[in-house]
Protein backbone atom coordinates (compact mmCIF):
# COMPACT_ATOMS: atom_id res chain seq x y z
CA UNK A 1 0.00 0.00 0.00
CA UNK A 2 1.40 3.40 -0.95
CA UNK A 3 1.27 6.45 1.29
CA UNK A 4 -0.78 8.68 -1.02
CA UNK A 5 -2.06 12.11 -0.02
CA UNK A 6 -4.60 14.23 -1.91
CA UNK A 7 -3.23 17.23 -3.74
CA UNK A 8 -3.70 20.43 -1.77
CA UNK A 9 -2.61 24.07 -1.87
CA UNK A 10 -2.83 27.22 0.23
CA UNK A 11 -5.66 29.70 -0.12
CA UNK A 12 -6.75 32.64 2.03
CA UNK A 13 -9.81 32.47 4.23
CA UNK A 14 -12.70 34.90 3.79
CA UNK A 15 -13.80 34.37 7.41
CA UNK A 16 -12.42 34.20 10.94
CA UNK A 17 -12.17 31.13 13.14
CA UNK A 18 -13.60 32.36 16.44
CA UNK A 19 -12.58 29.44 18.65
CA UNK A 20 -9.56 27.18 18.48
CA UNK A 21 -10.22 23.52 19.09
CA UNK A 22 -8.15 20.58 20.26
CA UNK A 23 -8.77 18.70 16.97
CA UNK A 24 -7.97 19.39 13.35
CA UNK A 25 -11.09 20.67 11.53
CA UNK A 26 -12.07 20.03 7.91
CA UNK A 27 -14.53 22.78 6.96
CA UNK A 28 -16.66 22.51 3.84
CA UNK A 29 -15.80 25.49 1.63
CA UNK A 30 -16.10 27.00 -1.82
CA UNK A 31 -13.67 29.28 -3.62
CA UNK A 32 -14.96 32.80 -4.20
CA UNK A 33 -14.33 34.68 -7.44
CA UNK A 34 -11.40 36.32 -5.65
CA UNK A 35 -10.03 32.82 -4.95
CA UNK A 36 -10.64 33.09 -1.20
CA UNK A 37 -12.33 30.36 0.80
CA UNK A 38 -15.92 30.90 1.95
CA UNK A 39 -17.55 28.41 4.29
CA UNK A 40 -21.02 26.99 4.35
CA UNK A 41 -22.92 28.52 7.29
CA UNK A 42 -23.90 25.11 8.69
CA UNK A 43 -20.95 22.76 9.28
CA UNK A 44 -23.06 20.16 11.13
CA UNK A 45 -22.11 16.58 10.27
CA UNK A 46 -25.76 15.81 9.44
CA UNK A 47 -26.03 18.64 6.91
CA UNK A 48 -25.76 16.88 3.54
CA UNK A 49 -26.54 20.02 1.53
CA UNK A 50 -23.27 21.61 2.72
CA UNK A 51 -21.33 18.65 1.27
CA UNK A 52 -23.00 19.02 -2.13
CA UNK A 53 -22.48 22.81 -2.04
CA UNK A 54 -18.76 22.63 -1.20
CA UNK A 55 -15.78 22.33 -3.55
CA UNK A 56 -13.41 20.96 -0.93
CA UNK A 57 -12.09 21.19 2.62
CA UNK A 58 -10.30 24.01 4.41
CA UNK A 59 -7.96 22.40 6.93
CA UNK A 60 -7.86 24.26 10.25
CA UNK A 61 -5.03 22.94 12.39
CA UNK A 62 -5.63 22.16 16.03
CA UNK A 63 -5.21 25.01 18.55
CA UNK A 64 -5.21 27.72 15.85
CA UNK A 65 -7.52 30.65 15.12
CA UNK A 66 -6.78 31.85 11.59
CA UNK A 67 -8.36 35.16 10.58
CA UNK A 68 -9.75 36.35 7.24
CA UNK A 69 -6.82 36.75 4.87
CA UNK A 70 -4.71 34.04 6.53
CA UNK A 71 -3.74 31.12 4.28
CA UNK A 72 -4.77 27.57 5.14
CA UNK A 73 -4.51 24.24 3.35
CA UNK A 74 -7.31 23.67 0.80
CA UNK A 75 -8.07 20.12 -0.36
CA UNK A 76 -10.31 20.13 -3.45
CA UNK A 77 -12.74 17.21 -3.63
CA UNK A 78 -11.52 16.00 -7.07
CA UNK A 79 -8.08 15.32 -5.60
CA UNK A 80 -9.67 13.12 -2.92
CA UNK A 81 -11.96 11.22 -5.29
CA UNK A 82 -9.13 10.43 -7.72
CA UNK A 83 -6.90 8.66 -5.15
CA UNK A 84 -6.11 5.03 -5.91
CA UNK A 85 -8.06 2.52 -3.85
Amino acid sequence: MSDTKPQSYSLALDFDIKKSGPRREFLRVQRSQGNRLIRHPNQSSGMLSSASWAEGFAVIKEHTQPKAGDSVEFIPFPSIFSLPV
